[in-house]
């Protein structure tokens, strides 16, 4: 009996994009996709949580740093490294994953603040643009601002 060959999973952002209806059931938008990530850190502790809109960035500011919380999840990965992969978050129930990933898939720009980090996930952000003093404002320890959110049946994905 011949057993289904099992691939290693190289590409998380491809897959996503592959699937976009697995990942968000609503539907790819700037709103469905800042509203999980949102959602994931209040999971994780947050209780201030805003999502809002700054010219053509959506941005979601939390008082926790949640990219760097662990949760139920044991894991060594990097604030970085959560764009980029399907992490697992129990905290959200069985089969559930952390939704950073989506805004890497689907948005031209991704960025990321803390108060000791600037992070470039996707796109090529200058280091003088607005968006990163948009990011640091009072009572925010974690910030991430995505922008060019593209549907998978007008970006080619």
């Amino acid at each position: 009996m011949n057993s289904p060959k099992i691939e290693a999973l190289d590409d998380a952002i491809a897959l996503v994009r592959r699937r976009p209806s697995m990942f968000l059931a609503a539907g790819v938008s700037s709103a469905n996709i800042s509203a999980a990530i949102a959602h994931d850190a209040r999971l994780l502790g947050a209780e201030s949580v805003s999502v809002e809109r700054h010219d053509d960035w959506t941005i979601v500011f939390a008082d926790v740093d949640w990219l760097s919380l662990r949760g139920l999840y044991e894991h060594d990965l990097t604030p970085a490294e959560l764009f980029h992969r399907i992490v697992p978050f129990p905290e959200d129930g069985p089969n559930s994953m952390r939704h950073e990933i989506l805004a890497a898939a689907f948005a031209r720009e991704v960025v990321s603040a803390a108060s000791d980090e600037r992070l470039q996930v996707t796109g090529t952000t200058p280091q003088d643009d607005p968006i990163w003093r948009y990011l640091a404002r009072e009572g925010v320890c974690r910030a991430i601002a995505f922008r060019g959110v593209a549907s998978p049946e007008t970006s080619g994905a």
